[in-house]
């Protein structure tokens, strides 16, 4: 089997707290290789439908993960600021897995939020 460094994050627990919400991006390492280092390097949030700004709270980039086994989970806690308006919300990762059996993985994800649904 050829060595694969490869990273899934997807939404976790959401909590609502007046105009911010408490979110838990839950990160995998779904490759075959453990990774050395995991760097988050940009989170950003973005408006899909709606009215209104959303924008990060903290933080803007975490410290990254070391030594994360295949298959392996981790939790990074962010905070939004969404203003009732906001409908649909985007929330985007980019950074870079290295591992020392594979070749570096830089990822761009997003996943997708309705935070009026959100009790």
């Amino acid at each position: 089997m050829t060595p694969r460094t490869d990273v899934s994050i997807r939404i976790g627990k959401v909590r609502k707290n007046g105009a911010q919400l408490d979110v838990d991006l839950l990160v995998i390492n779904s490759g075959t290789v453990p990774l050395k280092q995991l760097e988050i390097q940009k989170i950003s949030v973005r408006r899909l439908a709606g009215t209104g700004d959303a924008s990060l709270i903290t933080p803007a980039s975490p410290a990254p993960l070391t030594d994360f086994p295949p298959a392996g989970t981790a939790t990074i806690h962010i905070q939004v600021s969404v203003p009732p308006g906001v409908v649909k919300l985007m929330i985007g990762e980019e950074g870079v897995a290295t591992s020392d059996t594979a070749e570096p993985k830089r990822f761009s994800q997003s996943q997708v939020l309705y935070p009026t649904s959100i009790q």
